[in-house]
């Protein structure tokens, strides 16, 4: 057999990793942060989350912004931080996360963090947006957007999406 060698472009590659867990412990101090834990048996399980005012905080249900103080043990929440993040080398890590999702029982479909091209598909491939006239596009302060999407890092919201690659949506 001949194998070629599969170009890809790193720059467009994925930008952010996702970790999904259950937060284990508060420690609202000076430094306000989470203990994360997910159920698994290979690779990273826990985590520490730094939670300043420079994460965006979101409810996946209401799709509304959070406060910080808003967070409890029990809450199953998404730690979405960039790929280059510093984390300190230490058990648990330590790492300030881009977006902190909390999942609640209201949620009706599905999240996908990461930077979208100029024909609005994610540099990871897996989703590609078409903007709908219901389209809600708001910035990280819960204001109405209008700007160009392009190049630019979103949280998407949808619900329903094609099998295809990338899939398609109208968030």
């Amino acid at each position: 057999p001949i194998s070629a060698p599969i170009n890809i472009d790193e720059e467009k590659a994925f930008q952010y990793i996702n970790f999904r867990g259950v937060i284990e412990e508060v420690d609202n101090s000076e430094n306000f942060r989470v203990l994360v834990r997910r159920d698994v048996t290979e690779g990273l399980d826990v985590l520490w989350a730094y939670v300043n005012e420079d994460v965006l905080l979101l409810n996946d249900g209401t799709r509304n912004l959070m406060d910080k103080e808003d967070l409890v043990v029990g809450m199953e929440v998404s730690v979405i931080y960039h790929k280059d993040t510093v984390m300190a080398l230490s058990y648990p890590p330590l790492l300030g996360p881009d977006v902190m999702i909390v999942h609640d029982e209201e949620s009706d479909g599905f999240i996908h963090v990461e930077r979208f091209d100029e024909e609005l598909v994610s540099y990871d491939n897996f989703l590609k947006l078409n903007l709908g006239e219901e389209t809600i596009i708001l910035d990280e302060n819960g204001d109405e957007y209008k700007g160009d999407l392009a190049d630019r890092d979103l949280v998407v919201f949808y619900t329903f999406s094609t099998k295809s690659i990338p899939a398609q949506t109208t968030p």
